[in-house]
């Protein structure tokens, strides 16, 4: 039997270590895309109410905070929809449901919510993840990013 050298055995050694790694970050990866096809359905609905479990996932409406980063593991940002609501937690009237919430920036698995006024504490978040593909009605109008000095020249920015 033919013996092999210690410099042979350190680079098959090395080759095979490669190589174990690139299946183990290959299955990571197909594993990982399929649980999101497995466990993501085209329509997720859910509702956070203000709770230790929904705090942990960004909500936690205290009459004070306007933004909630909601952390949502079915949500993609290249494919997905969000449709918001808010069940209003202030039971002293008259203020009822005086928040507009949308949803203003978003990332795979995170989306933040904007509430023109901070929803009271007891609050709940309602909403809606969808990947149904969208039907576009007309045709896209050109855009263009605006510089910071024309943001502040924009009269409904003024007050800002």
């Amino acid at each position: 039997m033919k013996l092999i050298d210690n410099t042979k055995k350190s680079s098959i050694l090395t080759k095979a270590i490669f190589i174990t790694a690139a299946f183990i970050f290959a299955t990571s990866a197909i594993m990982f895309t399929n649980t999101y096809a497995q466990t993501c359905p085209a329509e997720t609905a859910k509702v956070l109410k203000d709770s230790t479990e929904a705090n942990g996932l960004g909500w936690n409406p205290d009459g004070n905070q306007t933004r909630f980063l909601i952390n949502e593991a079915c949500y993609s940002d290249a494919k997905s929809v969000v449709l918001v609501n808010l069940k209003d937690g202030d039971i002293e009237g008259p203020e009822w449901n005086t928040e507009v919430c949308n949803v203003d920036y978003s990332e795979d698995g995170i989306f933040e919510v904007y509430c023109d006024n901070a929803p009271f504490e007891g609050s709940e978040l309602r909403y809606v993840v969808s990947d149904h593909e969208l039907q576009v009605i007309g045709e896209q109008a050109e855009t263009q990013t605006p510089t910071d000095s024309q943001r502040g020249q924009n009269p409904a920015r003024a007050s800002q």
